[in-house]
Protein backbone atom coordinates (compact mmCIF):
# COMPACT_ATOMS: atom_id res chain seq x y z
CA UNK A 1 0.00 0.00 0.00
CA UNK A 2 1.02 3.50 -0.93
CA UNK A 3 1.99 6.10 1.71
CA UNK A 4 -0.82 8.70 1.32
CA UNK A 5 0.21 12.75 0.31
CA UNK A 6 1.62 14.20 3.65
CA UNK A 7 -0.31 16.83 5.79
CA UNK A 8 1.19 20.37 5.08
CA UNK A 9 4.38 20.82 8.16
CA UNK A 10 2.61 21.83 11.78
CA UNK A 11 2.45 25.27 12.97
CA UNK A 12 3.60 26.53 16.14
CA UNK A 13 5.14 25.46 18.77
CA UNK A 14 3.90 25.32 22.31
CA UNK A 15 4.53 27.86 25.27
CA UNK A 16 7.34 26.40 27.68
CA UNK A 17 5.87 25.80 30.93
CA UNK A 18 7.82 25.65 34.62
CA UNK A 19 8.37 22.73 36.17
CA UNK A 20 6.37 21.94 39.37
CA UNK A 21 8.38 21.45 42.28
CA UNK A 22 9.35 17.83 43.13
CA UNK A 23 7.37 16.93 46.20
CA UNK A 24 4.32 18.52 44.96
CA UNK A 25 1.44 16.12 44.26
CA UNK A 26 0.07 15.07 40.98
CA UNK A 27 -3.49 16.19 40.54
CA UNK A 28 -6.40 14.08 40.25
CA UNK A 29 -5.57 12.09 36.99
CA UNK A 30 -8.97 12.40 34.05
CA UNK A 31 -9.57 9.54 32.48
CA UNK A 32 -7.05 8.21 29.98
CA UNK A 33 -9.00 8.71 26.71
CA UNK A 34 -5.80 6.94 24.98
CA UNK A 35 -2.55 4.84 26.75
CA UNK A 36 -0.20 4.37 23.92
CA UNK A 37 2.98 5.79 25.07
CA UNK A 38 6.08 6.11 22.94
CA UNK A 39 7.20 1.99 24.00
CA UNK A 40 10.55 0.87 25.03
CA UNK A 41 10.27 -2.39 22.81
CA UNK A 42 10.35 -0.49 19.73
CA UNK A 43 13.80 -1.59 17.75
CA UNK A 44 16.60 0.24 18.91
CA UNK A 45 18.95 2.26 17.11
CA UNK A 46 21.32 -0.15 14.84
CA UNK A 47 23.78 2.44 14.92
CA UNK A 48 24.10 2.78 19.25
CA UNK A 49 23.87 -0.82 19.18
CA UNK A 50 27.10 -1.30 16.55
CA UNK A 51 28.53 1.15 18.59
CA UNK A 52 28.17 -0.70 21.55
CA UNK A 53 29.45 -4.10 19.84
CA UNK A 54 32.59 -2.52 19.29
CA UNK A 55 33.02 -0.66 22.64
CA UNK A 56 32.24 -3.91 24.42
CA UNK A 57 34.99 -5.41 22.28
CA UNK A 58 37.76 -2.62 23.24
CA UNK A 59 36.78 -3.22 26.75
CA UNK A 60 35.49 0.38 27.48
CA UNK A 61 31.79 -1.16 27.57
CA UNK A 62 30.53 -3.80 30.10
CA UNK A 63 27.24 -5.37 29.35
CA UNK A 64 25.14 -5.65 26.68
CA UNK A 65 24.55 -4.09 23.11
CA UNK A 66 20.81 -3.27 23.64
CA UNK A 67 21.29 -0.16 21.20
CA UNK A 68 19.88 2.20 23.93
CA UNK A 69 22.09 5.05 25.23
CA UNK A 70 22.86 5.28 28.73
CA UNK A 71 25.64 6.85 31.18
CA UNK A 72 27.62 3.75 30.97
CA UNK A 73 27.59 3.87 27.13
CA UNK A 74 28.82 8.13 26.82
CA UNK A 75 30.88 6.93 29.21
CA UNK A 76 32.95 4.56 27.56
CA UNK A 77 33.05 6.90 24.33
CA UNK A 78 34.19 9.30 26.03
CA UNK A 79 36.93 7.07 27.33
CA UNK A 80 37.47 5.58 23.43
CA UNK A 81 37.60 9.14 22.23
CA UNK A 82 40.25 10.52 24.92
CA UNK A 83 42.59 7.17 24.00
CA UNK A 84 42.30 8.29 20.30
CA UNK A 85 42.71 11.87 20.39
CA UNK A 86 39.32 12.30 19.41
CA UNK A 87 36.71 15.57 20.91
CA UNK A 88 35.15 14.16 24.46
CA UNK A 89 31.82 14.58 23.38
CA UNK A 90 30.15 11.08 24.44
CA UNK A 91 27.76 11.43 21.35
CA UNK A 92 27.23 8.24 19.43
CA UNK A 93 27.33 8.97 15.78
CA UNK A 94 28.40 7.48 12.31
CA UNK A 95 31.47 9.53 12.55
CA UNK A 96 32.70 7.81 16.03
CA UNK A 97 31.18 4.11 14.53
CA UNK A 98 33.43 4.68 11.05
CA UNK A 99 36.44 5.53 13.53
CA UNK A 100 35.56 2.39 15.61
CA UNK A 101 35.20 0.30 13.03
CA UNK A 102 38.04 0.73 10.36
CA UNK A 103 40.68 3.11 12.19
CA UNK A 104 41.20 1.34 15.32
CA UNK A 105 39.75 -2.28 14.83
CA UNK A 106 43.47 -3.85 14.13
CA UNK A 107 45.40 -1.85 16.41
CA UNK A 108 42.79 -2.80 19.92
CA UNK A 109 41.96 -6.10 18.81
CA UNK A 110 44.24 -7.94 17.03
CA UNK A 111 45.23 -11.39 16.21
CA UNK A 112 43.39 -12.71 19.28
CA UNK A 113 39.81 -11.69 18.06
CA UNK A 114 40.47 -12.23 14.64
CA UNK A 115 41.25 -16.06 15.34
CA UNK A 116 38.04 -16.21 17.41
CA UNK A 117 35.73 -14.84 14.66
CA UNK A 118 37.28 -17.19 12.24
CA UNK A 119 36.70 -20.52 14.58
CA UNK A 120 33.06 -19.24 14.94
CA UNK A 121 32.58 -18.91 10.92
CA UNK A 122 34.18 -22.05 10.25
CA UNK A 123 31.72 -23.92 13.21
CA UNK A 124 28.81 -22.00 11.36
CA UNK A 125 29.90 -22.96 8.24
CA UNK A 126 30.11 -27.09 9.20
CA UNK A 127 26.85 -26.59 10.59
CA UNK A 128 25.42 -24.83 6.95
CA UNK A 129 26.65 -27.44 5.12
CA UNK A 130 25.91 -30.35 6.88
CA UNK A 131 22.83 -30.11 5.65
CA UNK A 132 21.55 -30.15 1.52
CA UNK A 133 18.51 -27.60 2.22
CA UNK A 134 21.58 -24.68 3.68
CA UNK A 135 24.42 -25.89 1.03
CA UNK A 136 23.31 -23.39 -1.04
CA UNK A 137 23.18 -20.41 1.47
CA UNK A 138 27.35 -20.88 2.03
CA UNK A 139 29.59 -18.21 0.69
CA UNK A 140 27.35 -15.37 -0.10
CA UNK A 141 28.05 -12.53 -2.90
CA UNK A 142 29.87 -10.38 -1.24
CA UNK A 143 32.24 -7.89 -3.50
CA UNK A 144 30.41 -9.63 -7.03
CA UNK A 145 27.88 -7.15 -6.17
CA UNK A 146 27.40 -3.82 -7.71
CA UNK A 147 25.15 -1.56 -6.94
CA UNK A 148 23.24 0.28 -10.10
CA UNK A 149 24.23 4.04 -9.94
CA UNK A 150 21.95 5.02 -12.73
CA UNK A 151 18.70 3.14 -11.13
CA UNK A 152 15.47 5.52 -10.51
CA UNK A 153 14.02 5.52 -7.60
CA UNK A 154 11.79 8.52 -7.77
CA UNK A 155 8.92 6.45 -8.26
CA UNK A 156 9.54 4.61 -4.87
CA UNK A 157 10.00 7.80 -2.69
CA UNK A 158 6.75 9.58 -4.72
CA UNK A 159 4.92 6.43 -3.55
CA UNK A 160 6.23 4.06 -1.30
CA UNK A 161 5.60 0.38 -0.68
CA UNK A 162 7.11 -1.83 1.68
CA UNK A 163 8.41 -3.70 -1.33
CA UNK A 164 10.08 -1.16 -3.45
CA UNK A 165 11.61 0.89 -0.09
CA UNK A 166 13.25 -2.86 0.54
CA UNK A 167 14.75 -3.23 -3.01
CA UNK A 168 16.14 -0.09 -2.60
CA UNK A 169 17.34 -0.92 0.80
CA UNK A 170 18.73 -4.02 -0.85
CA UNK A 171 20.52 -2.11 -3.76
CA UNK A 172 22.10 0.38 -1.49
CA UNK A 173 23.49 -2.36 0.74
CA UNK A 174 25.62 -3.40 -2.79
CA UNK A 175 27.68 -0.34 -2.40
CA UNK A 176 28.53 -1.20 1.25
CA UNK A 177 31.86 -2.76 1.33
CA UNK A 178 32.92 -3.66 4.59
CA UNK A 179 31.27 -7.08 4.69
CA UNK A 180 30.17 -6.61 8.58
CA UNK A 181 28.12 -3.68 7.76
CA UNK A 182 26.80 -5.13 4.82
CA UNK A 183 26.07 -9.14 6.30
CA UNK A 184 24.46 -7.01 9.19
CA UNK A 185 21.76 -5.45 6.72
CA UNK A 186 21.12 -7.67 4.72
CA UNK A 187 19.91 -9.56 7.75
CA UNK A 188 17.32 -7.12 8.75
CA UNK A 189 16.66 -7.21 5.03
CA UNK A 190 15.68 -10.58 5.38
CA UNK A 191 13.40 -10.30 8.59
CA UNK A 192 11.37 -8.07 6.91
CA UNK A 193 11.26 -9.64 3.47
CA UNK A 194 9.98 -12.52 5.38
CA UNK A 195 7.08 -10.50 6.64
CA UNK A 196 5.86 -9.49 3.67
CA UNK A 197 7.48 -11.22 0.88
CA UNK A 198 7.07 -15.07 1.99
CA UNK A 199 9.65 -17.19 2.68
CA UNK A 200 11.59 -17.44 -0.90
CA UNK A 201 12.38 -13.95 -1.10
CA UNK A 202 13.98 -13.62 2.51
CA UNK A 203 15.94 -17.19 1.47
CA UNK A 204 17.44 -15.18 -1.87
CA UNK A 205 18.75 -12.57 0.43
CA UNK A 206 19.89 -15.14 2.82
CA UNK A 207 22.33 -16.23 0.37
CA UNK A 208 23.51 -13.10 -0.56
CA UNK A 209 25.09 -12.91 3.46
CA UNK A 210 28.83 -14.03 3.69
CA UNK A 211 29.33 -15.05 7.33
CA UNK A 212 27.50 -18.12 7.66
CA UNK A 213 27.09 -16.95 11.52
CA UNK A 214 24.32 -14.25 10.46
CA UNK A 215 23.03 -17.08 8.03
CA UNK A 216 22.05 -19.15 10.71
CA UNK A 217 20.45 -16.31 12.50
CA UNK A 218 18.66 -14.92 9.42
CA UNK A 219 17.32 -18.53 8.91
CA UNK A 220 15.94 -18.14 12.49
CA UNK A 221 14.64 -14.69 11.60
CA UNK A 222 12.96 -16.34 8.64
CA UNK A 223 11.27 -18.77 10.71
CA UNK A 224 10.21 -16.55 13.72
CA UNK A 225 8.63 -13.52 11.19
CA UNK A 226 6.68 -16.16 9.48
CA UNK A 227 5.48 -17.20 12.51
CA UNK A 228 4.69 -13.59 13.42
CA UNK A 229 2.48 -13.06 10.61
CA UNK A 230 0.95 -16.01 11.62
CA UNK A 231 1.99 -18.84 8.57
CA UNK A 232 2.96 -21.15 11.44
CA UNK A 233 3.23 -23.68 8.65
CA UNK A 234 5.67 -21.90 6.76
CA UNK A 235 7.42 -21.09 9.63
CA UNK A 236 7.64 -24.87 11.11
CA UNK A 237 9.27 -25.65 7.64
CA UNK A 238 11.77 -22.52 7.65
CA UNK A 239 12.61 -23.67 11.32
CA UNK A 240 13.14 -27.27 10.37
CA UNK A 241 16.04 -26.21 8.09
CA UNK A 242 17.73 -24.18 10.61
CA UNK A 243 20.91 -26.45 11.17
CA UNK A 244 21.73 -24.93 15.13
CA UNK A 245 20.36 -25.61 18.04
CA UNK A 246 20.01 -22.22 19.46
CA UNK A 247 18.60 -20.66 16.40
CA UNK A 248 16.03 -23.21 16.19
CA UNK A 249 14.97 -23.45 19.51
CA UNK A 250 14.31 -19.25 19.42
CA UNK A 251 12.29 -20.07 16.22
CA UNK A 252 10.16 -22.31 17.80
CA UNK A 253 9.49 -20.16 20.71
CA UNK A 254 8.05 -17.79 18.23
CA UNK A 255 5.96 -20.25 16.18
CA UNK A 256 4.64 -21.64 20.07
CA UNK A 257 3.47 -18.10 20.48
CA UNK A 258 1.93 -18.14 17.20
CA UNK A 259 0.24 -21.19 17.85
CA UNK A 260 -1.10 -19.96 21.31
CA UNK A 261 -2.59 -17.21 19.47
CA UNK A 262 -4.39 -19.16 17.75
CA UNK A 263 -5.64 -21.23 20.61
CA UNK A 264 -4.31 -24.03 18.85
CA UNK A 265 -3.37 -25.86 21.99
CA UNK A 266 -2.46 -29.60 20.61
CA UNK A 267 0.12 -27.74 18.27
CA UNK A 268 1.56 -25.95 21.02
CA UNK A 269 2.35 -28.98 22.69
CA UNK A 270 3.82 -30.35 19.84
CA UNK A 271 6.13 -27.64 19.52
CA UNK A 272 7.14 -27.63 23.62
CA UNK A 273 7.86 -31.41 23.09
CA UNK A 274 10.80 -30.37 20.25
CA UNK A 275 11.99 -27.23 22.70
CA UNK A 276 11.91 -29.54 25.54
CA UNK A 277 14.16 -31.95 23.90
CA UNK A 278 16.81 -29.39 22.74
CA UNK A 279 16.90 -27.07 25.94
CA UNK A 280 19.65 -29.71 27.36
CA UNK A 281 22.10 -29.66 24.54
CA UNK A 282 21.91 -25.82 24.11
CA UNK A 283 24.81 -23.50 25.95
CA UNK A 284 25.56 -23.89 29.79
CA UNK A 285 24.58 -20.23 29.99
CA UNK A 286 21.11 -19.13 31.14
CA UNK A 287 20.41 -17.78 27.61
CA UNK A 288 18.06 -20.90 27.12
CA UNK A 289 16.66 -20.10 30.95
CA UNK A 290 15.20 -16.60 29.98
CA UNK A 291 14.48 -17.80 26.37
CA UNK A 292 11.40 -20.43 27.95
CA UNK A 293 10.81 -18.31 30.62
CA UNK A 294 9.59 -15.47 28.49
CA UNK A 295 7.91 -18.28 26.26
CA UNK A 296 6.07 -19.51 29.49
CA UNK A 297 4.71 -15.45 30.72
CA UNK A 298 3.71 -15.32 26.85
CA UNK A 299 2.10 -18.42 26.42
CA UNK A 300 0.46 -18.14 30.16
CA UNK A 301 -1.20 -14.69 29.35
CA UNK A 302 -2.62 -16.59 26.13
CA UNK A 303 -4.09 -18.93 28.12
CA UNK A 304 -2.12 -22.01 27.07
CA UNK A 305 -2.14 -24.92 29.22
CA UNK A 306 1.58 -25.14 28.35
CA UNK A 307 2.76 -22.73 30.18
CA UNK A 308 3.56 -24.70 33.44
CA UNK A 309 5.30 -27.29 31.46
CA UNK A 310 7.65 -24.68 29.71
CA UNK A 311 8.43 -22.78 33.47
CA UNK A 312 9.02 -26.52 34.43
CA UNK A 313 11.39 -27.52 31.58
CA UNK A 314 13.49 -23.78 32.34
CA UNK A 315 13.40 -25.02 35.82
CA UNK A 316 15.05 -28.05 35.53
CA UNK A 317 18.17 -26.50 33.64
CA UNK A 318 18.88 -24.15 36.28
CA UNK A 319 20.99 -26.39 38.55
CA UNK A 320 23.42 -27.47 36.11
CA UNK A 321 24.85 -23.58 35.33
CA UNK A 322 28.03 -22.15 37.13
CA UNK A 323 27.54 -20.21 39.70
CA UNK A 324 27.56 -16.91 37.78
CA UNK A 325 24.29 -17.60 34.73
CA UNK A 326 22.69 -19.18 37.26
CA UNK A 327 21.94 -15.78 39.19
CA UNK A 328 20.46 -14.87 36.02
CA UNK A 329 18.70 -18.26 35.31
CA UNK A 330 17.37 -17.90 38.99
CA UNK A 331 15.84 -14.84 38.25
CA UNK A 332 14.35 -15.22 35.10
CA UNK A 333 12.44 -18.41 36.47
CA UNK A 334 11.22 -16.01 39.76
CA UNK A 335 10.10 -13.41 37.25
CA UNK A 336 8.11 -16.19 35.37
CA UNK A 337 6.66 -16.90 38.57
CA UNK A 338 5.14 -13.69 39.04
CA UNK A 339 4.50 -13.13 35.92
CA UNK A 340 1.79 -16.54 35.70
CA UNK A 341 0.86 -15.49 38.91
CA UNK A 342 1.79 -17.38 41.28
CA UNK A 343 3.77 -14.97 43.79
CA UNK A 344 4.06 -16.55 46.79
CA UNK A 345 6.77 -18.93 44.81
CA UNK A 346 8.43 -15.92 42.86
CA UNK A 347 8.64 -14.30 46.51
CA UNK A 348 10.65 -17.64 47.58
CA UNK A 349 12.59 -17.82 44.88
CA UNK A 350 13.75 -14.12 45.62
CA UNK A 351 15.27 -15.00 48.80
CA UNK A 352 17.72 -17.20 47.15
CA UNK A 353 19.12 -14.61 45.19
CA UNK A 354 21.56 -12.43 46.19
CA UNK A 355 23.13 -10.63 43.25
CA UNK A 356 21.05 -7.00 43.30
CA UNK A 357 20.67 -6.78 39.42
CA UNK A 358 19.38 -10.06 38.93
CA UNK A 359 16.59 -9.16 42.12
CA UNK A 360 16.30 -5.78 40.69
CA UNK A 361 14.43 -7.91 37.66
CA UNK A 362 12.50 -10.48 40.13
CA UNK A 363 11.17 -7.20 42.36
CA UNK A 364 10.02 -5.28 38.78
CA UNK A 365 7.92 -8.45 37.92
CA UNK A 366 6.34 -9.00 41.47
CA UNK A 367 5.63 -5.06 41.58
CA UNK A 368 3.83 -5.37 38.12
CA UNK A 369 1.96 -8.66 38.66
CA UNK A 370 0.59 -7.11 42.21
CA UNK A 371 -0.51 -4.07 40.44
CA UNK A 372 -2.09 -6.40 37.55
CA UNK A 373 -4.11 -8.07 40.43
CA UNK A 374 -5.44 -4.30 41.79
CA UNK A 375 -2.93 -4.69 44.96
CA UNK A 376 -1.23 -1.13 44.95
CA UNK A 377 -0.10 -1.96 48.40
CA UNK A 378 1.84 -4.67 47.02
CA UNK A 379 3.21 -3.47 44.21
CA UNK A 380 4.51 -0.26 45.91
CA UNK A 381 6.15 -3.07 48.61
CA UNK A 382 8.06 -4.34 45.88
CA UNK A 383 9.05 -1.17 44.23
CA UNK A 384 10.50 -0.06 47.87
CA UNK A 385 13.26 -2.79 47.82
CA UNK A 386 14.76 -1.72 44.74
CA UNK A 387 18.13 0.11 45.80
CA UNK A 388 18.40 2.71 42.63
CA UNK A 389 15.93 5.34 42.18
CA UNK A 390 16.24 5.45 38.45
CA UNK A 391 14.79 2.00 38.39
CA UNK A 392 11.90 2.64 41.09
CA UNK A 393 10.36 5.00 38.46
CA UNK A 394 10.32 2.92 35.69
CA UNK A 395 8.53 0.21 37.87
CA UNK A 396 6.10 2.71 39.42
CA UNK A 397 5.39 4.45 36.32
CA UNK A 398 4.58 1.01 34.50
CA UNK A 399 2.51 0.14 37.98
CA UNK A 400 0.46 3.59 37.13
CA UNK A 401 -0.01 3.04 33.66
CA UNK A 402 -1.41 -0.59 34.70
CA UNK A 403 -3.67 0.85 37.06
CA UNK A 404 -4.93 3.56 35.14
CA UNK A 405 -5.98 0.99 32.13
CA UNK A 406 -7.79 -0.69 34.69
CA UNK A 407 -9.83 2.79 35.77
CA UNK A 408 -8.19 2.48 39.13
CA UNK A 409 -7.47 6.71 38.96
CA UNK A 410 -6.64 7.18 42.83
CA UNK A 411 -3.58 4.45 42.63
CA UNK A 412 -2.69 5.67 39.67
CA UNK A 413 -2.11 9.01 41.00
CA UNK A 414 -0.44 7.69 44.02
CA UNK A 415 2.18 5.52 41.67
CA UNK A 416 2.68 9.01 39.29
CA UNK A 417 3.01 11.01 42.24
CA UNK A 418 5.91 8.38 43.98
CA UNK A 419 7.60 8.34 40.52
CA UNK A 420 8.33 11.87 39.92
CA UNK A 421 9.74 12.44 43.20
CA UNK A 422 11.24 9.37 42.81
CA UNK A 423 12.63 11.04 39.40
CA UNK A 424 13.62 14.23 40.75
CA UNK A 425 15.81 12.14 43.40
CA UNK A 426 18.23 10.41 40.99
CA UNK A 427 21.18 12.19 41.11
CA UNK A 428 22.01 14.79 39.05
CA UNK A 429 25.36 13.89 38.31
CA UNK A 430 24.13 11.40 36.08
CA UNK A 431 22.43 13.74 33.50
CA UNK A 432 21.31 10.50 31.24
CA UNK A 433 20.11 8.37 33.57
CA UNK A 434 17.86 11.26 35.26
CA UNK A 435 16.51 12.59 31.81
CA UNK A 436 15.44 8.68 31.08
CA UNK A 437 13.91 8.43 34.23
CA UNK A 438 11.89 12.64 34.28
CA UNK A 439 10.74 11.53 30.40
CA UNK A 440 9.62 8.03 31.74
CA UNK A 441 7.57 9.58 34.10
CA UNK A 442 6.18 12.72 31.47
CA UNK A 443 5.15 9.45 29.12
CA UNK A 444 3.30 7.73 31.74
CA UNK A 445 1.72 11.06 33.04
CA UNK A 446 0.77 11.92 28.91
CA UNK A 447 -0.63 8.16 29.10
CA UNK A 448 -2.41 8.61 32.37
CA UNK A 449 -4.70 11.52 31.27
CA UNK A 450 -2.76 13.84 33.12
CA UNK A 451 -1.57 16.02 30.83
CA UNK A 452 -1.14 19.38 32.03
CA UNK A 453 1.40 17.74 34.75
CA UNK A 454 3.53 16.27 31.58
CA UNK A 455 3.26 19.53 30.27
CA UNK A 456 5.19 20.81 33.05
CA UNK A 457 7.60 18.01 33.40
CA UNK A 458 8.69 17.56 29.52
CA UNK A 459 10.71 20.94 29.25
CA UNK A 460 12.74 19.61 32.44
CA UNK A 461 14.13 16.69 30.14
CA UNK A 462 17.76 17.43 29.47
CA UNK A 463 18.06 15.22 26.55
CA UNK A 464 16.74 16.31 23.16
CA UNK A 465 15.90 12.62 22.09
CA UNK A 466 14.04 11.67 25.19
CA UNK A 467 12.32 15.28 25.28
CA UNK A 468 11.03 14.80 21.39
CA UNK A 469 9.03 10.82 22.50
CA UNK A 470 7.86 12.57 25.75
CA UNK A 471 6.42 15.15 23.65
CA UNK A 472 5.19 12.37 21.23
CA UNK A 473 3.23 10.82 24.02
CA UNK A 474 1.55 14.53 24.69
CA UNK A 475 0.53 14.95 21.14
CA UNK A 476 -1.37 11.84 21.41
CA UNK A 477 -2.82 12.37 24.55
CA UNK A 478 -3.76 15.71 23.41
CA UNK A 479 -5.40 13.85 20.09
CA UNK A 480 -7.28 11.56 22.62
CA UNK A 481 -8.92 14.17 24.56
CA UNK A 482 -10.19 15.87 21.26
CA UNK A 483 -6.99 19.00 21.92
CA UNK A 484 -6.41 18.78 18.17
CA UNK A 485 -4.58 22.36 18.16
CA UNK A 486 -2.82 21.48 21.36
CA UNK A 487 -1.80 18.16 19.74
CA UNK A 488 -0.75 19.94 16.84
CA UNK A 489 1.62 21.97 19.15
CA UNK A 490 2.51 19.22 20.60
CA UNK A 491 3.94 17.36 17.53
CA UNK A 492 5.40 20.70 15.92
CA UNK A 493 7.86 20.68 19.31
CA UNK A 494 8.74 16.90 18.80
CA UNK A 495 9.44 17.60 14.95
CA UNK A 496 11.31 20.63 16.12
CA UNK A 497 13.47 18.53 18.69
CA UNK A 498 13.71 15.53 16.09
CA UNK A 499 15.58 17.91 13.64
CA UNK A 500 18.18 18.27 16.27
CA UNK A 501 19.54 15.45 16.30
CA UNK A 502 22.90 14.94 15.10
CA UNK A 503 22.63 11.16 13.81
CA UNK A 504 20.72 10.96 10.03
CA UNK A 505 19.85 7.45 11.24
CA UNK A 506 18.52 8.18 15.11
CA UNK A 507 16.09 10.88 13.13
CA UNK A 508 14.74 8.36 10.95
CA UNK A 509 14.62 5.61 13.79
CA UNK A 510 12.56 8.29 16.16
CA UNK A 511 9.97 9.47 13.73
CA UNK A 512 9.05 5.96 12.71
CA UNK A 513 8.43 5.13 16.19
CA UNK A 514 6.50 8.30 16.13
CA UNK A 515 4.60 7.22 13.45
CA UNK A 516 3.95 3.60 14.65
CA UNK A 517 2.63 5.42 18.10
CA UNK A 518 0.43 7.65 16.28
CA UNK A 519 -1.14 4.73 13.81
CA UNK A 520 -1.65 2.68 17.15
CA UNK A 521 -3.50 5.39 18.79
CA UNK A 522 -5.56 5.82 15.63
CA UNK A 523 -4.24 9.40 14.69
CA UNK A 524 -3.68 7.94 11.05
CA UNK A 525 -2.90 11.63 9.79
CA UNK A 526 0.13 12.71 12.04
CA UNK A 527 1.29 8.76 11.97
CA UNK A 528 1.83 9.76 7.48
CA UNK A 529 3.28 12.83 8.35
CA UNK A 530 6.31 11.38 10.56
CA UNK A 531 6.73 8.30 8.42
CA UNK A 532 6.42 11.53 5.22
CA UNK A 533 9.74 13.00 7.21
CA UNK A 534 11.77 9.74 7.99
CA UNK A 535 11.20 9.03 4.04
CA UNK A 536 12.56 12.47 3.40
CA UNK A 537 15.52 11.95 5.38
CA UNK A 538 16.34 8.43 4.24
CA UNK A 539 16.35 9.54 0.53
CA UNK A 540 18.95 12.38 1.59
CA UNK A 541 21.22 10.20 3.24
CA UNK A 542 24.17 9.41 0.86
CA UNK A 543 26.20 6.85 3.13
CA UNK A 544 25.08 3.51 2.02
CA UNK A 545 24.80 1.69 5.19
CA UNK A 546 22.71 4.44 6.79
CA UNK A 547 20.57 4.75 3.90
CA UNK A 548 20.05 0.91 3.79
CA UNK A 549 19.26 0.75 7.37
CA UNK A 550 17.11 3.72 7.50
CA UNK A 551 15.12 2.59 4.83
CA UNK A 552 14.15 -1.27 6.11
CA UNK A 553 12.87 0.62 9.24
CA UNK A 554 10.77 3.22 7.27
CA UNK A 555 9.93 -0.21 5.42
CA UNK A 556 8.73 -1.54 8.28
CA UNK A 557 6.83 1.43 9.68
CA UNK A 558 4.78 1.64 6.25
CA UNK A 559 3.57 -1.92 6.77
CA UNK A 560 2.72 -1.46 10.37
CA UNK A 561 1.10 1.89 9.61
CA UNK A 562 -0.69 0.54 6.42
Amino acid sequence: MALAAAAPAWAGLAPSVGLRAPGVQVAALATPALLVPMPDTLPPSPLMQRIQELLIEFGDLRGVADGRSNDDTRDAIRAYQRRSGLEQDGRATEALLSHLEFTTRAIELGARLDAARADQVQAAAAKLLARPETRGLVGGRGQAERADPTRDVSACFAAPTTACLLNEASESVKAVFDDRFRDWTLGQIVAAEARTQGVDAAFATAARISDPRLVIAALRDIASARAEAGDTEAAIGAAAVIPDDAARARALTAIARAQARRHDDAAVAATVAQLAALAPQLSALAAPVEMLCELAVSLGRLGAPAADAVLDAARGLVDGLAEEPREGAKAAVAAALAGLGRQAEAWRALAEITDPNQRRVVLAALAAAAAAGGDIDGALAAVAMIPEPQFRTTVLAAVASERAVAGAQDAAQHALDQALAEANAVDAGKAYTRATAIATVARALAGAGAIAQAEAVIPTVSDGRLRAEALWSLAVAKAGAGDTGGAERARGEAFAESGKLTSALDRVWLLCNAATVSAKSGDSAAAREALHRALAESQAIGDPWTRSQALVRVAATLESVN
